[in-house]
């Protein structure tokens, strides 16, 4: 059964390093471009960042994504796109 929980908790962490990771990139996202994102327009899939939002606030976050990318990797999370 400690194995189990010992597994289980592998999961949490990583759930929680997701959130907090997710929390970043909005912050982020938001002292760039002016755009607050909730968690449910971003998902991220290894080092690219899927964001569904309106097509007026898509181009604002590409036009500054250098920009993005790079404060990003400066508070810890990497991310190669945006998509």
């Amino acid at each position: 059964m400690k194995d189990f929980s010992e597994y289980l908790k592998k999961f949490k962490l990583l759930l929680n390093n997701k959130t907090a990771e997710t929390g970043v990139i909005i912050q982020v996202v938001n002292e760039i471009t002016g755009i607050q994102l909730v968690e449910k327009q971003i998902t991220f899939k290894n080092t690219v960042l899927f964001v569904n939002t309106s097509s007026l606030q898509k181009n604002a976050i590409y036009m500054s994504q250098e920009k993005i990318l790079t404060h990003c990797k400066q508070k810890g999370v990497i991310l190669t796109e945006i998509r």
